[in-house]
């Protein structure tokens, strides 16, 4: 199924001549669009007053605090026909069906209008979230990912359009594969954790500077009820890493992801990106993690989870085979010839049930298999 039409709402015909009559038209900035029942529709149409800037610090005025919309805007520093950005406005607020509509309809209403012509997409959980500056942060994508998100249909209509296109941005420009780094506390305090100095810390995700900073570092004490407690605490995303303590020999750091429900979409959004960026630059700095969960709430956490992993079990493949071979010196431990017929067969279904197997190596079982049973 096309998953771009999952919400069976479709640009309306008005919407797409709207939309062509204006795309070429440097005197109109935006579009606002709405779904109308069964129908992504033109809700108002925003002419050109000032800069980029001070045009897109305007938009504030056409929107509503609870209700969700998508703007199509003109931009000045992208060339045509890619010179514009599709920003989806879905406050926090707005019901639940709503938001899913809108999600689910964002790449119908692209196709729709034409892929080629955006540049860049943006999102905006809140209208203070609609500042310009947000803009700029959102919008520095590089081209190749720009490219990149497009099918291949699309890509060759935009050669197509413009072949000479230059967007204005550089190839090394980018926003969405920022590396997060973590500041010199959060580094002193990991170091401090890999030094069993302490047991836990927590780690927060400073979204203006793009970097991930420490919360808290400390000796957590309590067992699992305060391990539990301590890290689901606060409406806001967290990271925490956890050593609790084991018996002698056994060894344990827990990476934890906590993101509860009530978090805003956008904080979700960044924490899932920043994630793999953490766990990287604590493993850099000597934390070993065993173990990563991610968890809503503290029900999500069991007395399980901080006890070390059991030794993995030896595959029943390789236990087949084992058992086949026998010992690496033969003699009288071996195992009897009808033995080992029963084990290449059991060794044939066990290969049987992994897809990966080539029809090769199953004829080869077989064929051994019947040579020891013509000889039992």
């Amino acid at each position: 199924a096309d998953m771009s039409h999952a919400s069976g709402i479709l640009a309306s015909p008005d919407l797409i001549n709207e939309f062509c009559r204006v795309k070429d038209d440097s005197s109109t900035r935006f579009i606002k669009i709405q779904v109308d029942d069964v129908n992504l529709v033109t809700k108002h149409v925003g002419p050109k007053v000032s800069d980029q800037a001070a045009d897109f610090e305007g938009l504030k005025a056409h929107l509503e605090e609870a209700t969700p919309c998508f703007i199509a805007f003109r931009r000045d520093d992208t060339e045509p026909p890619a010179n514009w950005l599709l920003v989806m406005y879905v406050p926090d607020v707005a019901k639940v069906r709503e938001k899913m509509l809108y999600a689910s309809s964002r790449d119908a209403l692209k196709r729709d209008l034409g892929s080629a012509y955006f540049s860049a997409e943006m999102h905006a959980c809140d209208l203070e979230e609609m500042s310009y500056e947000s803009f700029q942060r959102q919008t520095l994508v590089s081209e190749t990912d720009r490219l990149s998100l497009l099918s291949a249909s699309e890509r060759m209509r935009e050669k197509e359009l413009n072949s000479h296109v230059d967007t204005g941005i550089s190839k090394s420009a980018y926003v969405h594969s920022v590396q997060f780094p973590l500041t010199d506390e959060a580094q002193a305090a990991m170091k401090s954790f890999s030094a069993k100095e302490a047991n836990f810390v927590r780690l927060k995700v400073d979204q203006a500077k793009e970097v991930i900073d420490l919360d808290e570092s400390k000796t957590l004490q309590g067992g699992f009820s305060g391990f539990k407690n301590t890290v689901c605490m606060g409406e806001e995303p967290r990271f925490c890493l956890y050593a609790p303590e084991q018996a002698e020999g056994a060894k344990l750091i827990l990476f934890v992801f906590f993101c509860p429900e009530g978090a805003k979409v956008r904080e979700k959004m960044v924490y899932s990106t920043a994630k793999a960026a953490c766990i990287a630059g604590a493993e850099g700095l000597g934390v070993e993690v065993q173990r990563k969960l991610e968890i809503r709430d503290n029900t999500d956490l069991t007395e399980q989870d901080l006890l070390p992993s059991e030794p993995t079990p030896e595959p029943a493949a390789a236990a087949a085979i084992r058992v086949l071979v026998g010992p690496a010196d033969g003699g009288a431990s071996r195992r009897s010839l009808s033995s080992r017929n029963k084990s290449l067969q059991q060794m044939i279904h066990v290969f049987c049930a992994m897809p990966m197997l080539t029809t090769f190596a199953i004829s080869a079982l077989e064929c051994c298999w019947f040579k020891h049973a013509s000889s039992s």
